[in-house]
């Protein structure tokens, strides 16, 4: 019997699960708990900052960062890994080896220390699964990949960064989820996508032409558990 692959919404995608021959997993809040790592964060921050008022400036770098990853993905503009840092910088009156010290230690680094406790157990079973079934396996997300993957204990995955040159674009532009298909050639239709956010990886998804499922909570949600074991 073949099984389906439903979106948030319960629409239903004309594509069997028997039909996937690679997966694209997102990375943060999908493989580990956003929320979980965002309340150590801010306990870390805070407990910094308290004790080196002189260096607060760090934090408005840290939020206009942020905010500016949020405009460039919904511009969909090219030039990604220069423009985060350059625009930042101006923003902040601030030299760009400055913001590139905050987003090193704060975003790239200190969270790694507490990611293996935020990491959901599913992540294992799902993954376990899809090697057993010889189905492609990629991690796309639109930070670094490689050392929260070492953190994870997942580093033998294949990942790729929406700011590799090869890519060059956040999602929801679908370049990152073609470029992987390209990888492996296989065609849209062939690989599902699995993501925490539908107005990134979902809409990334559905401009690419894939099916996808929206796990808001992560892997450990129940309907991706039944998802998988359908088709064990």
């Amino acid at each position: 019997m073949n099984h389906y692959l439903s979106h948030r919404s319960s629409e239903t995608f004309p594509v069997p699960l028997d039909a996937i021959r690679g997966v694209i997993l997102d990375l943060d809040g999908t493989l580990y708990s956003q929320k979980r790592l965002r309340s150590r964060m801010a306990v870390s921050l805070a407990r910094y900052y308290l004790l080196r008022p002189w260096r607060i400036r760090d934090l408005r770098i840290l939020f206009h960062f942020r905010r500016l990853r949020e405009v460039l993905a919904e511009k969909g503009e090219g030039g990604v890994a220069q423009q985060q840092f350059a625009v930042t910088a101006k923003t902040c009156h601030c030299s760009l080896r400055q913001v590139e010290r905050v987003v090193e230690e704060w975003i790239n680094q200190r969270p790694l220390q507490y990611l293996a406790s935020c990491r959901y157990d599913f992540a294992d079973t799902l993954l376990a699964c899809l090697s057993q079934r010889k189905v492609l396996v990629a991690v796309l997300s639109d930070h670094p990949t490689k050392s929260k993957l070492k953190a994870l204990d997942l580093e033998d995955v294949c990942s790729f960064s929406s700011t590799d040159p090869c890519i060059d674009r956040l999602k929801p532009d679908p370049s990152g989820l073609l470029h992987i298909c390209r990888q492996w050639d296989l065609s849209p239709g062939q690989c599902l996508v699995i993501g925490d956010r539908d107005d990134r990886d979902g809409e990334a998804a559905r401009r690419a032409g894939m099916p996808y499922v929206i796990v808001p909570e992560g892997l450990d949600f129940t309907r991706i558990d039944q998802l998988f074991r359908d088709i064990t």
